[in-house]
């Protein structure tokens, strides 16, 4: 028996199996609809989303560096933070021993106000942190003005391993850190 109407792509009644076959042969399924891509702008691959993490990094990025300019650095290598009215380090108030952080914000001074030397004196991983921010800052405006995809590209290289090669620089960092506040500055190698 054929159906009295059948839309296009449907089977004939007597090729259907299954839980369909016992519908009436009147009625037909019909077919799919064809699957249709659509961004929002919540998607990753979304231009505006591109643009606007790009402008916050920016942003944020420019901010930290603003700060840092605007900060004379401390002759001692370290305490430059109390002009943000921050506490001074407990570790060298305490023991006498600076702590793994010591030196970062004299170091972004340094960095921020063009002399590498000193901010790497100052604390080593400061320095490094200093130019990955200033790197963000080129970044986000690259990505904030043209949507590039050039930041998310860069996130590959962050995985399980990365975590440890932080973890070892901090530690020589402070190392260094260490050294230069117990060894270099009270011998004169250091201001």
């Amino acid at each position: 028996m054929t159906p009295r109407f059948a839309l296009p792509g449907s089977r004939p009644p007597s090729t259907v199996r299954g839980p369909m076959s016992s519908l009436p042969e009147s009625i037909s399924t019909p077919p799919a609809a064809p699957a249709v891509a659509v961004r929002s702008a919540a998607d990753p691959g979304s231009t505006l989303l591109r643009r606007g993490m790009g402008a916050f990094a920016a942003v944020a990025s420019g901010g930290v560096l603003a700060i840092a300019v605007a900060l004379e650095p401390a002759g001692a290598g370290l305490g430059t933070h109390e002009q943000l009215r921050l506490p001074a380090c407990g570790w060298i108030t305490l023991m006498d021993l600076p702590c793994p952080t010591c030196g970062m914000t004299t170091s972004f001074a340094h960095a921020a106000n063009g002399d590498l030397v000193q901010s790497f004196l100052a604390q080593p991983l400061g320095f490094a942190l200093a130019i990955a921010t200033a790197m963000v800052l080129l970044i986000g405006v690259h990505a904030a003005v043209t949507g590039s995809r050039l930041a998310h590209g860069l996130t590959r290289f962050w995985g399980p391993r990365s975590g440890w090669i932080l973890a070892g620089a901090v530690l020589a960092a402070w190392g260094f850190k260490v050294f230069s506040y117990r060894v270099l500055v009270p011998e004169g190698w250091l201001p």
